[in-house]
């Protein structure tokens, strides 16, 4: 989970440069790119580890109850969100993750009760916010209007994009794969089948298109692809992976 989070987070702040570069209006600088995604990967780190380690030792020092504690652990993510991303110009979403692994590292005293508690508030907490997140981007903005005049059949708007979702899946996993044996770290070919095959985030794409500027020609368009991506997404991909666990026999 917190690799899949984290994994999470680096795709945010790679949308985030990007998008920073098209909508900046300033020229492109491969330096002032890279150290920006560094500042903002390492800012966040040291920021997120920091609060959460203070927040940690002091939920100990309380040692009150489940309510408290998730009370206490949503203010420390939103106001180290807000710091990140506001005060210091650096990931928001890292900077919450690493709080979060802080927290739960150092609160050592937490009992087995609480703590599933704990995790409970935040699922749920997680389960409303995507679906708030898919309330605001609205199923009737899958127009057909979005697609008149066009004489590209809808059918492969909607395929296309799931095809080069899965082809760049493929080139990561497989090709990160086959980088890190320079560094004599074998991944399994089952465990690379996995991951290609595994799920979308959908609530996280959800965010990252919302996020696109107001007045940007195509955001409908892109909010209008996102919806039927992920939908394919939650119903193709889970009936493939499950298919190739059977026959290949992992657990």
């Amino acid at each position: 989970m917190k690799g899949s989070l984290f994994n999470d987070a680096t795709g945010v702040i790679s949308f985030n440069v990007v998008k920073g570069i098209i909508f900046s209006g300033v020229a492109f600088s491969l330096l002032d790119t890279s150290l920006s995604f560094i500042w903002s990967m390492v800012g966040a780190i040291a920021l997120g580890a920091g609060i959460g380690w203070v927040g940690g030792k002091l939920l100990d020092k309380w040692k009150s109850d489940e309510y408290v504690d998730f009370t206490f652990s949503l203010g420390l993510a939103i106001g180290g969100y807000i710091i990140a991303d506001h005060l210091l110009h650096v990931s928001g979403v890292v900077t919450t993750l690493f709080i979060a692994m802080l927290i739960i590292t150092k609160h050592k005293e937490i009992s087995t009760g609480v703590r599933k508690s704990f995790h409970k508030y935040w699922d749920y907490l997680g389960f409303i916010t995507n679906g708030v997140l898919f309330f605001i981007i609205g199923i009737p903005l899958l127009s057909m209007e979005l697609y008149e005049g066009s004489n590209f059949p809808l059918i492969l708007v909607i395929v296309i994009p799931f095809a080069i979702m899965m082809l760049s899946r493929a080139v990561t996993v497989y090709g990160g794969s086959a980088f890190l044996r320079i560094f004599r770290v074998r991944i399994p070919l089952q465990w690379q089948n996995v991951l290609t095959l595994g799920g979308l985030r959908g609530g996280m794409a959800v965010a990252l298109v919302l996020s696109l500027p107001l007045g940007y020609t195509y955001k409908p368009l892109f909010i209008s692809l996102i919806i039927p991506l992920i939908a394919i997404n939650l119903v193709v991909n889970p009936i493939l992976l499950a298919e190739y666990l059977k026959k290949s026999k992992l657990e």
